[in-house]
């Protein structure tokens, strides 16, 4: 289930190399997160590189569960979030 987006709090790039993040209040009062962690992978010289993210992840906070999410999901989420911010309807698709 897709949770419903009552008050928007933030959107961020965390410190980790580029997981993004956006925390939300839900109908229930409940704080949730949709987490997009970065995907990386170490290369022969030793750098590491971003090669994408893990599969979407939707966190309630404020009862401990941690659920995968598909990117279909993850993109109606997105799109919730942003048309509970007022931006103009945006195509999510490559």
């Amino acid at each position: 289930m897709i949770p419903h987006v009552d008050t928007f709090f933030q959107a961020e790039l965390l410190r980790d190399g580029g997981s993004l993040c956006a925390s939300f209040l839900d109908p229930h009062g409940h704080s949730v997160w949709l987490l997009l962690k970065v995907q990386r992978e170490s290369q022969t010289s030793g750098q590491s590189v971003r090669t994408g993210f893990h599969r979407p992840l939707v966190i309630n906070r404020t009862i401990g569960i941690e659920n995968g999410v598909s990117w279909s999901t993850a993109k109606v989420l997105i799109a919730r979030l942003l048309a509970h911010l007022g931006c103009p309807r945006v195509s999510l698709d490559n």
